[in-house]
């Protein structure tokens, strides 16, 4: 299978037994049979990608992305498909794309197997963090992985590349790396609160993803490059006093740290505050807690 000039690619037997979810009529009866117009996306020593054409039995045609495994990358796909047959089974179409089968064939002499899954858009090309992301996307992205990880499974290789984008919507891809999972999560994701510490949020890969898309304020103050926490910042003093003496040796450096002392904890004060009222109200649960016990 390559990039031009290569006759209809034809698959010979399905390995999943499920067909892709019943949404609507044309996907639920999608039967597909031959692949065509196939455009190498990437690859490795285990497992290409490309962009193609799915040719149906009943003649119609469908944007596809295939995975194909040569040699023994074939456990790589049948694992992936696995997922998309029963954890992920309820989810396509919405978080992950729709998955068509995973299907036997042969390339030359040789034996290959197939992942085909509908082409939902092209990767983000942006990290997580960029400003440029609109708060409605990352809300999208961060809804679907957590209904991702409420049916059962753990990405393990979250990142921009493995996000694809079509016509709005976030779609979550490769789950080659993925395990099953019984998500911990504890405490609900809520733009603009302060960050809770991947203790107390639980769940370390769902507190990646919000921590890298912006979510939470920091809990933490950088100064000159030193980190401070945030509720140990109560003056412009407390920040000057956090370099180290060779940092302000002479008039021209201390006058300058001094000044941005200054604009540091103006910029701060009110989260400061507030962060302050939300530990308070943290231990006065905890203790009344423990009264109840």
């Amino acid at each position: 299978m390559g990039t031009r000039n290569k006759p209809p690619y034809t698959l010979t037997r399905n390995y999943l037994r499920k067909p892709p979810p019943d949404r609507d009529s044309e996907s639920s009866t999608t039967e597909p049979t031959v692949v065509t117009k196939a455009t190498l996306i990437h690859g490795n020593s285990d497992v290409r990608v490309y962009r193609a054409k799915m040719h149906d039995c009943q003649g119609r045609i469908h944007d596809i992305v295939a995975k194909i495994a040569l040699g023994d990358g074939d456990h790589i796909l049948l694992k992936e498909g696995k997922f998309y047959e029963n954890q992920l089974s309820g989810l396509q179409g919405d978080a992950v794309p729709r998955c068509f089968g995973l299907f036997e064939g042969e390339l030359g002499l040789e034996a290959i197997t197939v992942l085909l899954l509908e082409d939902c858009g092209t990767a983000m090309m942006v990290p997580f963090y960029n400003a440029e992301i609109m708060m409605a996307l990352k809300r999208k992205i961060v809804e679907k992985l957590d209904k991702i990880h409420q049916a059962g499974v753990a990405h393990l290789d979250i990142s921009p590349s493995n996000v694809v984008i079509k016509d709005g919507e976030p779609f979550w891809i490769d789950f080659e790396h993925a395990v099953r999972h019984i998500c911990p999560r504890r405490r609900p994701i809520t733009p603009g609160e302060f960050n809770p510490g991947v203790g107390e949020f639980s769940c370390a890969e769902m507190y990646e993803l919000v921590g890298s898309l912006g979510f939470w304020k920091s809990t933490r103050v950088n100064f000159h490059g030193r980190g401070l926490m945030l509720q140990a910042v109560d003056s412009p003093q407390a920040l000057y006093d956090s370099l180290h003496p060779s940092r302000v040796a002479t008039q021209e450096q201390r006058e300058q740290v001094w000044h941005d002392a200054i604009e540091t904890y103006n910029a701060v004060a009110g989260d400061r505050k507030l962060y302050l009222r939300q530990l308070k109200r943290e231990d006065q649960q905890l203790s009344s807690s423990e009264n109840d016990v």
